[in-house]
């Protein structure tokens, strides 16, 4: 098991940072070839340990536990499509705003296609359920 990869800013730094710490190493005259290979394998090992996960991690992995833990479940919900449409109802329809359309997912029921849309599900949402919130419908 393994991270994933480092950013390049990462190893940048860590590069540099293996330069800084053996600034003897780049002076080196009398044996250029032993000095390079030194600070290669330095960076080399740096990068390695970088990309190692730790134990307790990998024993959460294998005992089949989550990798975090929360009390809570969170729903997605993209605000800028509910903006969207509560903006459209002051606008033109001359004015342009953001380019941005609501994606929504199509369903096919009994031979029938369904348009699934979470913005529109609030909007035209049952009388009984009135009086809910947005983030309480959410």
């Amino acid at each position: 098991m393994t991270k994933p990869g480092l950013n390049t800013y990462s190893m940048f730094d860590t590069i540099h940072q293996i330069f800084e710490r053996n600034e003897t190493l780049l002076t080196v005259t009398d044996n250029v070839n032993n000095s390079a290979r030194s600070l290669v394998t330095k960076m080399v090992n740096a990068l390695t340990a970088k990309l190692e996960i730790g134990s307790p991690m990998a024993s959460m992995y294998l005992l089949g536990n989550p990798d975090h833990y929360t009390s809570h479940n969170f729903i997605n919900f993209y605000w800028k499509s509910c903006v969207h449409e509560a903006h459209s109802v002051f606008s033109s329809p001359l004015e342009e705003i953001d380019n941005m359309s609501e994606k929504v997912l199509l369903n096919k029921n009994k031979e029938k296609f369904v348009a699934l849309s979470k913005v529109h599900d609030y909007i035209y949402r049952p009388s009984v359920f009135g009086s809910m919130t947005l983030y309480d419908w959410i």
